[in-house]
């Protein structure tokens, strides 16, 4: 087997689906566990949504792509400024999420039901545009990505997709299968806590991507001066430390903190803030209303 297809492809499409998997099997979970599976509708159409908006988002970028001159190959840079409205609009509605949950976990472990005030009218909407972006934010990704591969009809990228397509539904099952065995008490916090932390991971990534994507343009366009900082890094300011020569984010076990928690091996001192800043305010706000949970 050519390794060095199957291989690339098949940790590109895990690494797009399986943390937006697992978003969305804990989503079904809370739901469930508050007793509120009427909004599983809003979620399957949130996904497939999300699945038809990836493929005509993608299509047309890739066309846009393919009509500019050839010359000009740093076209892709423009490509992850627009992925990332999407990925900060998912992360508002996860962030959102995370507040809202904890409210309605209070309420009905308390009160026995959830306050029908905190669900509100717009929550259906809200619910789907949540699915529907977290979806779209990788799906492009995917899209684009296996458009410009150059093998991307063999028989190998087929059954790297398939594969971890497979491998991702196995460990969402097993999820799923596992909350079922947790209290509600313990429930709530792990559940909790693996959202704050995969939050933060997409906080991380963004920030991350959108450097990346300042940087290309500033070699592309000498006149315009896109960054604020001169070294290193557009918008991350200063590196703290590096630990790629021993623990490098593309190697195993780390790629599995990377796909999850957006693990990075150059730490920078602006996402590390923001990143804790999160975990911190959003973090308090969760727990502290959960504290009376028995």
């Amino acid at each position: 087997m050519y390794w060095n297809i199957f291989l690339p492809v098949f940790v590109i499409i895990l690494r797009n689906i399986f943390p937006i998997s697992l978003l969305l099997a804990i989503i079904f979970a809370c739901f469930q566990r508050i007793e509120h599976s009427g909004y599983f509708r809003q979620i399957y159409l949130g996904i497939s949504g999300g699945i038809v908006a990836s493929i005509l988002v993608g299509s047309v970028i890739s066309q846009g792509i393919n009509n500019i001159d050839s010359t000009n190959n740093n076209a892709w840079i423009f490509t992850p400024l627009i992925l990332n409205i999407f990925v900060f609009i998912a992360i508002s509605l996860l962030i959102w999420f995370i507040l809202w949950f904890s409210q309605q976990a209070n309420f009905w472990q308390n009160l026995g039901s959830t306050n029908e005030l905190l669900m509100g009218k717009n929550l259906r909407l809200t619910i789907f545009s949540l699915a529907l972006f977290l979806v779209l934010i990788k799906g492009i990704n995917i899209f684009l990505l296996l458009n410009v591969m150059p093998e991307n009809n063999s028989t190998y990228v087929n059954l790297a997709v398939i594969a971890s397509l497979l491998l991702t539904a196995l460990m969402t099952l097993a999820f799923v299968y596992l909350q079922t065995r947790l209290t509600n008490n313990v429930f709530f916090r792990i559940v909790g806590i693996f959202l704050i932390l995969v939050t933060g991971g997409l906080i991380i990534d963004s920030l991350y991507n959108l450097d990346e994507s300042l940087l290309f343009i500033n070699e592309l366009d000498t006149t315009a001066n896109w960054c604020l900082f001169e070294q290193n890094s557009c918008l991350l300011g200063s590196i703290l430390w590096s630990s790629h020569e021993i623990l490098p984010e593309d190697k195993f076990p780390l790629i599995l903190m990377k796909i999850v928690f957006g693990y990075h091996d150059i730490v920078y001192i602006i996402p590390l803030v923001i990143y804790l800043l999160f975990v911190f305010i959003v973090g308090k706000f969760y727990f502290q209303n959960l504290k009376n949970l028995s």
